[in-house]
C-alpha cells in the first residue's frame, strides 16, 4: 500500500527497504527498491550507504566502486567509503590504487585483522611477497585460535539480513577455523558459504564439495544451495540447476531430521537459490514507486 501511494518522506522509504530484507531472496528486489529511492532522493547518504551495503554484499565490485566513489565524493574522510572502494579496487584487479584506500585505514585501525589481509593481498598481486607474507601473519596473530569462535562469527557475518553482512572478515575468519580443523564439514561449509559471499565462486565450489564430501550426505543441502548458486553466478545454468534439484531431493527427504533452526535456514537458502537462478520469481516490479503523473 505504501508503494501505491508513491512516498515522497526518505524515512517511510528506509521503512519499506527495510521491511523487505526480512523477505528471503530479496537482494534483486531490494536493489529495485534502493535504486528508486537514490532517483527520487539523490544526495541521501543513507540510500547510498544501503546500497553500497548491498554492493558488498552481493559481490557486485563495480556498483561497489561506484557508490564507494559517490561517499568519498561527498566527504573525502569517509572511511566506509575508502573500506568500500579498497576492496573494489582490489577485486577489479587495481591493486595499486587499492593501497591507497586501504593503507590510511591500516593505520587508523592496526588490530583489525581484514585490513591486515586485505593489504597483504593487495602487495602479493604487486609482487611484493615479504610483505605480503608479513601482513598475512599479523592478521593471523589478531585472530581468535578457537575454531568454534571463528566458525560462528564468520557464518554470522555471511547468513546475516544482507546489509548487515561482511563477506571479507567472513573468508579471513573461516579459512582460519578451516585451517585448525581441516575435516569438520561445519567449518568447510562455512568457508564455502563466505567465499560465495565475497564472489570468489570457483574457489567456493571446490570447498563446498569437500565439505560435502567430510559431511557424508548429513548436511548436502547446506552445500548444494550455495553450489547452485555459485555455478549460476559463473554462468554455468545447466550445472547449476542440476545443484539446485538435487539440494530440493534432498531437503524433502532429509530435512525432517534438521533442528527447527536449520530447518528455517535451509528454506532460506532455497528461496535465495530460487531467485539466483532465476526460478519462480514473484519480485517485484522494476519502478517500485512508479505511478501515473499527477
Amino acid at each position: 500500500q505504501a508503494a501505491a501511494e508513491q512516498p515522497t518522506d526518505p524515512e517511510l522509504r528506509s521503512l519499506i527497504v527495510q521491511s523487505q530484507l526480512a523477505l528471503p531472496g530479496s537482494d534483486n528486489a531490494l536493489r529495485a527498491l534502493l535504486a528508486d529511492a537514490i532517483a527520487t532522493f539523490p544526495d541521501n547518504l543513507d540510500f547510498r550507504r544501503q546500497r553500497g551495503a548491498l554492493d558488498y554484499a552481493t559481490a557486485d565490485f563495480h556498483a561497489l566502486a561506484g557508490d564507494a566513489e559517490w561517499l568519498i565524493d561527498h566527504d573525502p574522510q569517509s572511511q566506509l567509503g575508502h573500506y568500500w572502494r579498497g576492496i573494489a579496487r582490489l577485486r577489479l584487479g587495481q591493486a595499486a590504487a587499492a593501497l591507497t584506500d586501504l593503507e590510511p585505514l591500516l593505520k587508523a585501525y592496526p588490530n583489525m585483522p581484514t585490513l591486515h589481509a586485505l593489504y597483504g593481498e593487495a602487495h602479493e598481486a604487486l609482487g611484493n611477497l615479504d610483505l605480503a607474507a608479513r601482513e598475512r601473519q599479523a592478521a593471523d596473530s589478531l585472530l581468535p585460535q578457537d575454531p568454534t569462535t571463528l566458525n560462528e562469527r564468520a557464518w554470522t557475518w555471511s547468513t546475516s539480513p544482507t546489509l548487515d553482512r561482511d563477506p571479507e572478515s567472513a573468508v579471513l575468519w573461516a579459512r582460519k577455523a578451516v585451517q585448525l580443523n581441516p575435516t569438520q564439514s561445519m567449518y568447510l561449509n562455512t568457508l564455502g558459504v563466505a567465499l560465495y559471499r565475497a564472489g570468489k565462486f570457483a574457489e567456493a565450489i571446490a570447498v563446498l564439495r569437500r565439505s560435502r564430501d567430510a559431511g557424508k550426505g548429513a548436511f548436502d543441502g547446506f552445500d548444494l544451495y550455495f553450489i547452485a548458486m555459485a555455478l549460476s553466478r559463473l554462468s554455468r545454468p545447466t550445472e547449476a540447476l542440476e545443484a539446485y534439484n538435487e539440494a530440493s531431493r534432498w531437503q524433502s527427504t532429509q530435512a525432517s531430521g534438521l533442528t527447527p533452526k536449520d530447518q528455517h535456514e535451509l528454506t532460506t537458502f532455497q528461496s535465495e537459490a530460487s531467485a539466483t537462478l532465476g526460478l519462480d520469481l514473484p519480485g517485484l516490479p522494476t519502478q517500485v514507486f512508479a505511478g501515473s503523473s499527477p
